[in-house]
């Protein structure tokens, strides 16, 4: 299994993989995507911003999106991911275009 966190420019990274990482998704691998932070050092382990592809969205069982930056192409995010939860509403505009989109 591989979810995916896609996170932006000013998120609270450390807050969001804490949280995944204390709960559900403990012995998941996580990976993120953020063009302004390429990587950092958390949880004892090096972490590095993956490239933004298909083939990364279609290896991942789950997108969580946990900020709203108008940066990304969230209709490309939305064709290719199987599933994808929403904190920010940053794809509002598209959500009824896709059934792979919940809001949280």
């Amino acid at each position: 299994m591989n979810p995916i966190v896609w996170m932006q420019e000013l998120t609270p990274i450390p807050l969001s993989i804490d949280h995944l990482m204390n709960g559900f998704f403990i012995s998941w691998p996580v990976a993120y995507n953020d063009f302004c932070l390429h990587g950092f050092d958390y949880l004892e382990r090096h972490w590095k911003s993956q490239p933004r592809s298909e083939e990364l969205l279609k290896e991942q069982d789950c997108v969580i999106i946990v900020t709203d930056h108008s940066d990304y192409d969230w209709e490309f995010i939305a064709r290719h991911a199987k599933l994808i939860f929403g904190t920010r509403n940053a794809t509002g505009e598209i959500q009824n275009k896709y059934r792979n989109i919940h809001l949280l």
